[in-house]
């Protein structure tokens, strides 16, 4: 699609050209319908909006797009020939750790998928606590936690040091039939 998918250099067009974007009266429409129909409809004109310099990058953007008609493909630079499959994926992620600042990325066929990424996100503080929901701006009239007093509710506190978190896990872990564990934590 010409505005919603990354068919020129960098990004997509509508983050590019967010203005743009709004004004287009089309906004599903393929990059063959806007390149070879040479016009875009506008619910208003851009250049009443002082928008020529945005509308003039856009058009210097696509003015030398040349297509030809064919099936669509996908390269996929993990393999030589550009396939890609599961497998290959996996096998870059086993065999090259990840960047990351926790241990490397098991794969546990026993747990189910939601609770492997439940643990990688939470080892990597992305799970939505107070204090990270306040750290990506959003508006909270708290952040602290609400089982215990005085306690800024982020994402260690949740799993690990929290009474009642630590309460519930012994309730899960006698259910299981694991004996009482200490988490001191969350990787």
């Amino acid at each position: 699609m010409f505005w919603l998918d990354a068919w020129k250099g960098d990004g997509i067009l509508k983050d590019r050209y967010p203005q743009l974007y709004d004004l287009d009266t089309d906004k599903r429409c393929t990059v063959m319908q806007k390149i070879n129909g040479n016009s875009i409809l506008w619910r208003s004109c851009p250049l009443a909006r002082g928008l020529e310099s945005d509308l003039g990058s856009l058009y210097n953007d696509i003015s030398h797009t040349r297509l030809t008609s064919g099936v669509d493909q996908l390269h996929c630079h993990l393999m030589a020939d550009g396939t890609y499959t599961v497998e290959c994926l996996r096998n870059m992620i086993d065999h090259n750790p990840l960047p990351l600042s926790c241990p490397l990325v098991r794969w546990c066929k026993e747990a189910p998928i939601k609770v492997i990424c439940f643990i990688w996100r939470a080892a990597q503080g992305h799970i939505p606590s107070a204090m990270s929901l306040a750290h990506r701006g959003v508006s909270l009239s708290e952040t602290m936690c609400g089982s215990c007093v005085g306690v800024d509710e982020s994402v260690y506190h949740m799993l690990v040091s929290c009474h009642f978190a630590q309460h519930i896990r012994n309730i899960i872990f006698k259910w299981c039939g694991v004996g009482p564990t200490q988490i001191n934590t969350v990787h």
